[in-house]
């Protein structure tokens, strides 16, 4: 089976050149990211050869795995005729479409069928207008109901019950074999003529049930929403085998319901309690598989509110974080991964919110600026895993050492990965986010969506996208710069370039500007193209008042305070902004820098390694006398030292003390095992999100 379906997807790319086979890959850019080596697909199919050849991507075509993501990656109209098509037993007349499609416009049904026979699911429709599945995907849609056809596998259902069935809605010639059998109750509740001889018959109460189960659709209804005497049918026997008087009484629902069941006329899953009409009589009935199809969404594209280029705000901000996590590392669940409290005061801290933050600490730790480390500590029953999450200096440094672009395109695509993602959906996201931006780019240039239908637009695009968190995805793109902060949410010329010509992106950007201005109004004038590392240690010192041609920032004396308990100075402060500035620094200036570090008090802060307690106010009182111990009383009867406790111990033995301790030879606090995760390397494609021509040129080597 699998060989032919590989051997119709080869067929049909040998029967297109390059520049064909070129646009409907660009259709499916989790593809022409696997053409490329990158991309989601490699975790169903791993990651292909520099030169895959068309053999292999016949292969990639004919897998389950990719099959089901497209289809799932299309939009519900689009999926609603792939449906139908499965329905219908794989071939659909031209006849038979028009009936089915009688609610869509011409254009739009076009567009259906060119969307289903561009992704190689379906074979491009004969002189007739018939279409026909491609071998392999009918396999992967599924039915709107049940089908009459899950009879041949219910045990329950004997030839018995399908022969009381056909007789009871007036059959004459009952066949013998099953299968037969089912055939002739498809012509008798399957067909149109059938059905409406069957519903002329139904008392006024058994066609109002019928009229309800017709809106329950495919999935059924509870019984219990249907008559509240479900426990009284009789639901496993079609005849009734108990005396007259002993007969429960049933309301006029539940004895039209009992008919429905003892006809034949619906299925029943009394496990969970569900009762709904067979496909085909849903079919029969609206004469077409969908009494209703999606409308096509009339969405206007809108000039975006584009400033000139600049670098974008991510990089400083990661600069930022990555200085905070240096100094104070974050502290992790004791089940691994970052707590929500953790992030929103690590935000609080940096002046950020809270959801940017989350996506950039995500995204360094896919990097592998950020690395996770785990400690077993403790001792005894008490010991437990202590995770924390700290700066890798060798990634870091490495990081430091690329510009701005290469520092770019490598942040975006490891969002184009969903590196912040959870790993069990991280695929999902990413082939969702590549879908997202491929439809951005298919905008006119300089165009974007409407922030407030933007949601309701990716859900119209693609099925897949009720399965992630969509709702965030703009605001992703805003935080990496690949969408201005307000208006329409849409691709500007830079973040076009970064995805589709990387190498392009050095030329575009303004070289970067190491000075600001320092105004004696404690203001400070930034250039866009600020160096990201001056930058972000000036958001330190500053909060941001204004943005646009330039940045106003402000010298602000609380962050100004929280540098200095990181452990800057006045002097060094003083030297930064001397050092970057464009023009003398008013002496007003090197007085806040003084006046902050003279307000911090001088305080200190330190931990204790070891406390000492006694019972008897003069025993502590001779231990506190002994310098070796560097004891310091807090206490009558508590004192502290900032010596291991081993050396304590020592010196007061030494002194002719004997105090007390655990034996437990492994103390509180000591590490016994360390674990620490080395970040595999990232290999970044040359194009993130290749074009139709940069596609047409692979083909060509092929």
């Amino acid at each position: 089976m699998l060989d032919e379906v590989v051997s119709d997807r080869l067929g049909a790319l040998d029967a297109l050149d390059a520049a064909e086979l070129a646009r409907r890959l660009a259709l499916q850019p989790h593809l022409a990211a696997w053409c490329l080596g990158t991309g989601p697909l490699r975790v169903f199919l791993g990651a292909s050869a520099a030169r895959p050849g068309r053999r292999q991507l016949a292969g990639a075509l004919a897998n389950p795995h990719v099959q089901r993501l497209t289809i799932e990656l299309l939009d519900a109209a689009s999926v609603q005729l792939l449906v139908v098509m499965a329905s219908r037993g794989g071939t659909v007349t031209a006849d038979v479409l028009d009936q089915e499609l009688e609610p869509v416009e011409g254009a739009e049904r076009e567009r259906m069928v060119r969307a289903l026979v561009d992704r190689f699911l379906v074979h491009d429709p004969d002189t007739s207008g018939t279409l026909r599945l491609r071998p392999g995907v009918g396999d992967q849609v599924h039915r709107p109901g049940r089908p009459l056809d899950r009879l041949l596998l219910d045990q329950s259902i004997t030839k018995d019950v399908l022969r009381l069935w056909l007789e009871r809605l007036g059959a004459t010639d009952v066949p013998a074999a099953k299968g037969a059998r089912i055939d002739a109750l498809r012509q008798l509740i399957g067909t149109t003529e059938g059905l409406d001889s069957i519903i002329d018959r139904l008392s006024p109460t058994e066609q109002a049930l019928f009229a309800r189960l017709v809106d329950a659709g495919g999935r059924g209804i509870a019984g219990e929403r249907l008559t509240n005497n479900w426990w009284q049918l009789r639901l496993a026997n079609p005849v009734e085998h108990r005396p007259a008087h002993l007969r429960p009484l049933l309301t006029p629902e539940a004895a039209a319901l009992q008919f429905f069941v003892d006809h034949g006329l619906v299925w029943v899953e009394r496990e969970i309690r569900q009762v709904g009409l067979w496909l085909e009589t849903l079919v029969a009935f609206h004469r077409r598989t969908f009494a209703e199809w999606p409308r096509p969404e009339a969405i206007t594209p809108r000039p975006l509110h584009q400033a000139g280029h600049a670098h974008p705000d991510a990089l400083r901000t990661l600069q930022s974080l990555v200085h905070q996590v240096t100094l104070e590392p974050i502290v992790g669940l004791k089940t691994g991964g970052i707590g929500v409290k953790t992030m929103r005061d690590l935000a609080k801290r940096l002046g950020l919110p809270a959801g940017q933050v989350d996506l950039l600490v995500h995204l360094a730790l896919g990097l592998g600026l950020i690395t996770q480390l785990s400690e077993f500590v403790g001792r005894g029953r008490t010991a437990s895993w202590v995770h924390r999450f700290e700066v890798n200096p060798e990634r870091l440094a490495e990081w430091r050492d690329l510009d701005v672009a290469d520092q770019w395109t490598r942040l975006v695509d490891a969002w184009l990965d969903a590196l912040d993602a959870p790993a069990d959906t991280r695929a999902v996201d990413a082939l969702v986010r590549r879908s997202v931006i491929a439809d951005l780019l298919a905008t006119s240039d300089g165009h974007g969506i409407p922030a407030d239908r933007f949601t309701h637009w990716i859900a119209h695009q693609h099925v897949m996208a009720t399965r992630v968190d969509v709702t965030r995805l703009a605001d992703h793109l805003v935080v990496l710069g690949l969408a201005p902060p307000d208006g329409p949410v849409g691709l500007g010329a830079l973040a076009r370039t970064v995805l589709t010509e990387p190498d392009s992106l050095h030329a575009l950007l303004p070289d970067q500007d190491r000075t600001f201005v320092v105004q004696a109004d404690l203001s400070v004038i930034a250039p866009p193209a600020l160096d990201p590392v001056v930058r972000a240690r000036l958001d330190r010192l500053c909060v941001a008042e204004s943005s646009g041609s330039v940045n106003v920032l402000r010298l602000d004396r609380t962050r100004i305070a929280a540098e200095m308990a990181s452990g800057a100075t006045a002097e060094s402060l003083l030297e930064f902004v001397t050092a970057h500035s464009s023009v003398p620094i008013a002496p007003v200036v090197a007085q806040v820098f003084a006046d902050v570090e003279r307000q911090r008090g001088g305080l200190t802060a330190r931990g204790a390694a070891t406390v000492v307690t006694a019972d008897d106010v003069l025993g502590l009182a001779a231990a506190v006398k002994v310098r070796a111990a560097r004891l310091t009383l807090l206490a009558p009867t508590v004192a502290i030292s900032d010596l291991p406790l081993d050396k304590v111990l020592g010196a007061l033995r030494k002194a002719g003390l004997a105090p007390s301790t655990d034996a437990d030879p492994v103390p509180a606090g000591d590490v016994v095992n360390r674990v620490q995760a080395t970040p595999r390397v990232r290999q970044v494609p040359p194009v993130l999100h290749p074009s139709t021509a940069h596609l047409e040129a692979l083909l060509e080597t092929w």
